[in-house]
């Protein structure tokens, strides 16, 4: 996998480099839950280290295949594969692959949306931590500015 563009290359081509990124992705995404789940920190900055680079890449495979249809005059969607796929790459493998980068691509959205929650959890955990660590807020007597809060002035009981 290069992290070149790859300007000149069909759509099949840009296809299946993706369908490689992708298949990492989903890795990483799957190391990165093990890592969640047992708080370990040191690899979740490698992982991430390594996804940034491939969330890049098919940024701009995406970018290129777009261009590319936009280019013959195809509509970005399925309908303009699938005409593209009839007029230049004459068979289904272009097809299949687009399908299985899309499948590839749902599933490390749905493994990253489940990693979100395990870090939102985890979140939800260290804030309640803190919370009985810390103990109760004390009310401050002074506002920012230095002053007693307005609701800290003795009213006469009058206007009680």
């Amino acid at each position: 996998m290069s992290v070149e563009p790859m300007h000149n290359a069909s759509l099949l081509e840009l296809t299946l480099a993706d369908l490689e990124i992708a298949t990492r992705l989903l890795e990483l995404i799957e190391f990165e839950q093990e890592a969640l789940l047992h708080r370990r920190f040191d690899i979740l900055g490698i992982i991430l280290d390594e996804k940034q680079p491939l969330l890049v890449e098919l940024d701009q495979h995406n970018h290129l295949r777009s261009a590319l249809l936009q280019r013959v005059g195809l509509p970005l969607n399925r309908e303009g594969l699938l005409a593209y796929a009839d007029r230049f790459e004459q068979d289904n493998q272009l097809v299949e692959a687009a399908d299985r980068l899309s499948e590839y691509i749902e599933r490390c959205k749905e493994a990253n949306n489940r990693n979100g929650q395990i870090i939102k959890a985890n979140q939800h955990t260290v804030s309640n931590m803190l919370e009985i660590l810390q103990g109760p807020p004390v009310p401050s007597l002074y506002n920012r500015r230095g002053c007693l809060p307005r609701q800290a002035y003795q009213r006469p009981r009058s206007q009680a």
